[in-house]
């Protein structure tokens, strides 16, 4: 025979003769799901909110330990679950008490349920609350309840109570005031609007039945029916006609005048409600208040609220609202659109001082991020990223403000260029451009007058061939004493002699002055213009030989061609020395001998 379970907990009860061996192990098992059951605590996570069609389970499983035999439920989360939660306890029939708390994240809700999802059967736990709840097991249409729906209690110990959702602030003590009052609420509702001991305020007041007034008493108007008033006899039944000086009544003189007694003429009032005045100590001033007065005073009194903490039912119209001190002057249409707001006082107070509607002055807003403007934009300073402070921009073709916050036009930028020269007495550090060998120094049309330099230039590159580090020219003294290579005939009148160095290379030019000069044919060993010593830079000693600080050139009639061998005159001569040369003979109708030479220098 097959075991079976208990309704509630779902504990094994083994047939009779079964499990022979193991009923211990299932036994055992039963003594677990009691212990569970009794005093079982357990801490749930869900890992989704799930729907009322597919909840969350919460099992009590038949023979074996499961979460939902627990007395105590826990059930808290790994993040926000992003909607309200929904568990269920299975199976419907079982009869279940336990305590849920609601630890979720996000301030979402359980909704607890048992049979077929109908919200008039389920429990919603709010976030953060403590309950306990009932499962009835009434099948697919199992409800969950509140145990302590309508707690009955002898005594309760608390720091916190709330009334309908409303918190007590009362002390104990304050609201003991309340034990043994027998009056009604419609009576304790008869001290609101009271604003002083009200002991005091009667024990100031007269008796209805026989007052006795002290000081002087005000009557407007009295009728009295017999008796004498200053020796004059008063009518039985009516007042008598009479003029009186002074009206007295027991003993008080009357101070109204005849227009203020003459207030009461046509009153309809009997003298009974007359005599409610007796005893009034009431001023003429506070008398006046019930003038305008249509209807029962106290049946008003009673149909109006407290100006303390009052209540109202139905529907308030109130022409004019005060708050703090302040007056609401919003309509009733304005204030509703606070209806559902979600802001908080310090957003709503973002809006201080607006003055026109707020998406509209947005939509006229460029963004701070990367903005575009239209039209034209005025700024009255502008800080750059820098840190640096543009306060105006400014066209002035001679630069005059000198200012360190303005800027510059374009057109202002190059009138002041074209206009004016360019100064580099500032420049502490290289002046590149900003293109490798594209860019020109001057240009056909505006060329640079003169170059000063205290370095070299560097030609078509960056090495020590491309260097050219020195220009000069000048003039040195000629030297021509000694044997000449040369035979010369003539009269000499003057010597002329001038170079040109450009890096190493150095070019002179020698001029003899005179007359029937004339150059001899012969052979010989010497000098021929330029002497020993008198060339402006010494040789090089590239090729290996060292020069002889000589003439090296070329010799020529004023028409400028050269010497070399004799008859020659169209070549040079390019050498440290010259030995043991032939020419033939050659005379000069210019009066003049030109001599040129090139040559090498280390200086």
């Amino acid at each position: 025979m097959p075991s079976t379970y208990t309704t509630n907990l779902g504990i094994e009860k083994i047939a009779s003769g079964d499990q022979s061996g193991t009923w211990g192990t299932t036994t055992n098992t039963n003594f677990d799901i009691l212990d569970q059951g009794v005093n079982g605590i357990a801490q749930i996570t869900l890992a989704s909110a799930g729907t009322s069609g597919s909840p969350n389970s919460l099992p009590i499983t038949n023979g074996a330990v499961s979460d939902g035999r627990n007395k105590f439920i826990e059930f808290v989360d790994g993040g926000d679950l992003g909607a309200t939660a929904y568990v269920q306890l299975t199976p419907n029939d079982a009869e279940k008490i336990v305590f849920i708390r609601n630890s979720l994240s996000g301030s979402r809700s359980i909704i607890v349920f048992q049979g077929t999802y109908n919200a008039s059967n389920d429990f919603e736990v709010a976030n953060g609350k403590d309950v306990v709840l009932k499962f009835d097991g009434g099948g697919t249409g199992a409800t969950v309840t509140q145990v302590f729906d309508d707690l009955l209690v002898s005594a309760l110990s608390t720091t916190t109570l709330n009334l309908g959702g409303t918190a007590v602030t009362s002390t104990a003590a304050e609201l003991n005031i309340l034990d043994g009052v027998t009056a009604t609420t419609t009576e304790l509702n008869y001290v609101d609007g009271v604003t002083s001991n009200i002991q005091t305020q009667l024990d100031a007041k007269a008796a209805a039945s026989n007052p006795t007034f002290t000081g002087t008493v005000t009557i407007a108007t009295a009728d009295i029916n017999g008796g004498n008033i200053d020796g004059t006899a008063i009518g039985s039944s009516s007042a008598s006609t009479g003029n009186f000086s002074t009206l007295s009544i027991a003993g008080s003189a009357i101070t109204s005048t005849a227009a203020e007694l003459n207030i009461l003429d046509g009153v309809t009032a009997t003298a009974s409600e007359i005599n409610v005045l007796d005893g009034i100590t009431a001023t003429t001033t506070e008398l006046n208040y019930v003038d305008g007065v249509t209807s029962a005073i106290q049946t008003q009194l009673n149909a109006k609220a407290p100006t303390a903490s009052p209540t109202l039912t139905g529907t308030t119209s109130i022409s004019t609202l005060s708050l703090g001190g302040t007056t609401i002057t919003a309509s009733g249409a304005e204030i509703n659109k606070l209806d559902g707001v979600t802001a908080t006082t310090a957003e709503l107070n973002y809006t201080d001082g607006v003055t026109s509607n707020i998406q509209t002055q947005l939509n006229a807003k460029a963004p701070i991020a990367s903005p575009t403007f239209t039209g034209t934009s005025t700024v009255p300073s502008l800080v750059l990223g820098s840190g640096s402070t543009v306060t105006s921009i400014k066209d002035e073709d001679n630069m005059a403000s000198n200012s360190n916050t303005a800027l510059a036009t374009q057109q202002s930028i190059k009138a002041y260029v074209d206009n004016s020269a360019l100064d580099l007495t500032a420049v502490t550090t290289d002046i590149d451009p900003n293109t490798d060998n594209a860019n020109d120094l001057g240009s056909a049309a505006k060329r640079w007058q003169d170059l000063y330099l205290s370095g070299g230039i560097y030609f078509n590159g960056s090495g020590s061939a491309d260097y050219l580090d020195d220009y000069e020219k000048g003039t040195f003294t000629l030297n021509v004493g000694g044997s000449y290579l040369v035979p010369l005939s003539g009269t000499v009148s003057s010597y002329y002699a001038e170079y040109v160095k450009i890096g190493r290379v150095v070019h002179v030019f020698g001029q003899i002055n005179g007359s029937s000069l004339a150059i001899n044919s012969g052979t010989g060993t010497g000098y021929i213009i330029f002497g020993s010593g008198c060339l402006p830079f010494s040789t090089t000693n590239d090729g290996g030989q060292t020069p002889n600080d000589t003439f090296t050139g070329v010799v020529g009639d004023g028409s400028g061609y050269g010497l070399t061998t004799a008859g020659s005159r169209t070549a040079s001569v390019s050498a440290a020395y010259i030995d043991n040369w032939s020419w033939g003979p050659t005379s000069f109708s210019s009066g003049a001998i030109n001599a040129v030479c090139t040559y090498m220098t280390d200086s």
